[in-house]
């Protein structure tokens, strides 16, 4: 016996079920493997060593910042 559901039948939705899963994983599996060669890069000893002398500031290279000159509402057209 076949089940009617406003005019489709149970095959209809065991098929497009079907598919849906099977698009999911090929859009989704990608993107997981993906996201795992991310991960793993970002975990590995030489990319933490590239941030560290990324961020660690080099010798003789202070960053200073600019001097104040008051507040702009005194300061004179003239």
């Amino acid at each position: 016996m076949t089940l009617m559901v406003d005019g489709f039948t149970s095959e209809t939705f065991r098929w497009l079920i079907t598919i849906n899963l099977h698009l999911s994983f090929q859009i989704l599996y990608p993107l997981n493997s993906i996201a795992h060669c991310l991960i793993n890069m970002m975990l590995s000893s030489e990319y933490r060593k590239i941030v560290k002398d990324l961020v660690t500031p080099k010798p003789g290279f202070v960053r200073v910042a600019p001097r104040s000159s008051g507040s702009s509402r005194n300061v004179s057209t003239t």
